[in-house]
């Protein structure tokens, strides 16, 4: 049975993969509209801490809308991202990024290139406890996944770390799994050990489960 799970889920690693690497649309467009879902839940609107991930590769461009996520309406967020220790994930405090005027592009000047390119902060950051997020802070966690289903299911790239860390917040923490529609499948290989997320948002639609 485990044999076949896992058999289940590299198979459907790969076919996302390979999938991702063939969508041919405005990616920033697309990131545009998924901004716009996301700010239709009463949740992502009123929280003071959020959760989000820099994206790497062809994941949905966060970092076009991650700015934005500074401000509230009259106050202004927490925004943590994540980095990794060895086997555990832990977010940092993000300082606000730089938006270039013309293109719309934001730089990072606390974060660096880490391991495969994924930008993480500087080693001299992350390294005061002050700069951390405490996970119990933490009122919405936008994940990224592989593939999602409409049932809550999530398929992440195998390493565990958001199955190890969301336990960690507190119970009605919302997490939001965020992908492009293309990455909505009928049902996902998941088992107990699998982290199943309370909304799901792509630039087409925003599901939140009951």
């Amino acid at each position: 049975m485990e044999q076949d799970l896992a058999s289940a889920k590299k198979s459907l690693r790969s076919s996302m993969k390979n999938r991702l690497q063939t969508l041919a649309f405005d990616r920033n467009d697309a990131a545009e509209k998924l901004y716009r879902n996301l700010m239709s839940l009463s949740q992502v609107r009123n929280a003071t801490t959020v959760a989000v991930f820099i994206d790497f590769g062809e994941e949905v461009r966060t970092r076009r809308f991650i700015p934005r996520l500074f401000d509230g309406h009259g106050f202004s967020r927490t925004i943590g991202i994540p980095f990794c220790l060895g086997v555990e994930m832990r977010f940092y405090k993000l300082s606000r990024p730089i938006v270039d005027p013309e293109t719309g592009e934001p730089s990072f000047p606390d974060l660096i290139p880490a391991k495969y390119g994924i930008l993480e902060p500087r080693p001299e950051l992350r390294d005061v406890s002050e700069n951390i997020v405490n996970p119990e802070d933490i009122d919405v966690i936008l994940t990224p996944g592989l593939a999602f289903d409409l049932h809550g299911g999530r398929l992440g790239r195998g390493a565990g770390y958001y199955d190890r860390f969301l336990p960690k917040t507190r119970p009605n923490a919302t997490v939001i799994g965020v992908c492009y529609d293309e990455q909505i499948v009928l049902k996902t290989p998941t088992d107990d050990r699998d982290f199943r997320v309370h909304a799901v948002a792509t630039p087409e639609r925003v599901v939140l489960f009951k």
